[in-house]
């Protein structure tokens, strides 16, 4: 594995932390948040369908539903939280920098892709 230096280029952000643990938590590969929530619905599915009395229309709208109120709660973080008004404080600024602000400085470094 290639030791991560901080560097400028656009493929790769500079490290976020002084403590190397603190920066591997701030990197992932945009397949792992996926596969997570990839797993957890059809687990969810598979619960649903077996241990509840629900139909499959039932179980069809309530997971059609539940994916159109993730998609706004991510777009409301993401819009909301992520992206400070201009009259924000500076500690709300930084905040939302360090958790996503460097993902558009730096947009084609494919760690930084997703939130960890």
């Amino acid at each position: 594995m290639k030791k991560r230096t901080s560097n400028t280029t656009l493929d790769q952000s500079p490290d976020m932390f002084q403590h190397k643990w603190m920066n591997l938590l701030t990197r992932t590969h945009i397949a792992f948040p996926v596969t997570i929530f990839f797993a957890y619905a059809v687990g969810l599915l598979y619960f649903a369908n077996m241990h509840t009395t629900l139909s499959a229309a039932s179980i069809t709208g309530l997971f059609l539903a539940g994916t159109l109120l993730f998609t706004f709660a991510e777009y409301s973080v993401h819009r909301w939280g992520y992206h400070p008004p201009e009259d924000a404080g500076p500690r709300f600024k930084k905040f939302s920098y360090t958790v996503h602000g460097i993902h558009h400085d730096y947009p084609k470094d494919k760690q930084r892709l997703a939130l960890p």
